[in-house]
């Protein structure tokens, strides 16, 4: 219906203002082999897709490497980064290592 596409078109533009805001985020990286895709994952179990680039190279450099759920929770990192929009879909892009804690 009219009202549901009207709907979905506030929703995207909604989703689309989340681009460039910078957060302070909290979890654990962990490989999701479905997408095949590194997620930041937060205590709260909510997770976004993370580039992967020399950032997350840094946090896996300090905490190992983000093998599978089973060992996710060894390490812990609070960074500062950017949500960006891409390939119709929200990721992260880190800014600033915060904190590391080794568990």
């Amino acid at each position: 219906s009219n009202k549901e596409i009207e709907d979905l078109k506030n929703l995207r533009s909604n989703f689309e203002q989340l681009n460039g805001l910078r957060v302070i985020f909290s979890g654990n990286m962990i490989y999701d082999e479905s997408t095949s895709q590194i997620v930041f994952r937060a205590d709260n179990s909510i997770g976004i897709p993370i580039f992967q680039d020399d950032f997350t190279g840094s946090i896996a450099g300090k905490c190992g490497l983000p093998i599978d759920e089973k060992i996710q929770n060894r390490c812990s990192a609070t960074i500062i980064a950017e949500f960006v929009i891409e390939n119709e879909g929200l990721f992260l892009r880190g800014k600033e290592i915060v904190e590391i804690l080794r568990k």
